[in-house]
């Protein structure tokens, strides 16, 4: 993985197993049926996240493990996530995505990530609620209070990767992440109904979750992951001088 043009290596929490994959995703696992012929191909699975500057990961980190949440158990920090996606793995067959054409899909979505760290300032957002997501995968989920730059900044990235081809067949974009479905959210439980209902008595409680939690936090990096296996492939980071927190 490369950094500003210089080898970094990826953190070890985020090499994990298959087992992780839905905290890596941010919320819940999806699954993607491509198929070809009939038969069901292999998929790799990626992520676009929005990461939390060191002092505001310190003050959510407190405060998920008061609530000993899943997320901190898998090992996986609090973020954000702006996209999640599919393509077939390579050995499949498909022309179009040999290994090389995954090494340009991929180089294609870091000079994407690039061009917006390039255009945004690190910025803060506000968490204000906690939210839960319908459905037997039990989300629950910190929300930050949306406004049109978090909007526009998603809407930018996506229209560029479509513009570029990049989230063109045979790669399936997660639909409850495009531009109109997308639920800003930064997951705090998922996967079990006893953890969910745990979570949600604590975050009502206020004490030192709602002091850590609720209020300001500072976004400065974007972070490009291949799900499966659990790898980071790219992290840039957000121009300087935004708000601090």
């Amino acid at each position: 993985m490369r950094k500003n043009g210089a080898k970094v290596n990826a953190p070890s929490h985020l090499v994990e197993a298959e087992a992780e994959t839905r905290t890596l995703c941010g919320i819940r696992e999806v699954g993607f049926d491509m198929r070809c012929g009939g038969s069901t191909m292999g998929a790799m699975r990626y992520a676009i996240q929005l990461c939390f500057a060191k002092g505001s990961l310190s003050r959510l980190r407190r405060a998920y493990e008061v609530l000993d949440s899943p997320v901190t158990r898998r090992g996986d920090r609090p973020h954000l996530t702006l996209l999640v996606y599919g393509m077939p793995t390579p050995s499949v067959g498909v022309e179009s995505l040999r290994q090389d054409g995954i090494a340009d899909h991929v180089q294609g979505v870091k000079d994407i990530l690039d061009m917006l760290a390039a255009q945004t300032l690190a910025f803060a957002v506000r968490l204000g609620a906690v939210g839960l997501f319908p459905g037997e995968e039990y989300v629950v989920y910190l929300a930050p209070t949306v406004t049109e730059g978090l909007l526009a900044m998603h809407r930018g990235m996506t229209t560029q990767l479509i513009a570029r081809g990049l989230l063109a067949a045979p790669v399936a974009a997660d639909a409850r992440y495009l531009p109109g479905e997308w639920v800003p959210h930064v997951a705090v439980s998922l996967g079990s109904a006893e953890d969910r209902d745990r979570i949600l008595g604590v975050c009502g409680g206020g004490g030192i979750f709602a002091q850590d939690v609720f209020g300001e936090h500072l976004i400065d990096a974007i972070e490009y992951i291949a799900v499966n296996p659990g790898a980071l492939l790219y992290r840039v980071e957000l121009q300087k001088g935004g708000e601090r927190s």
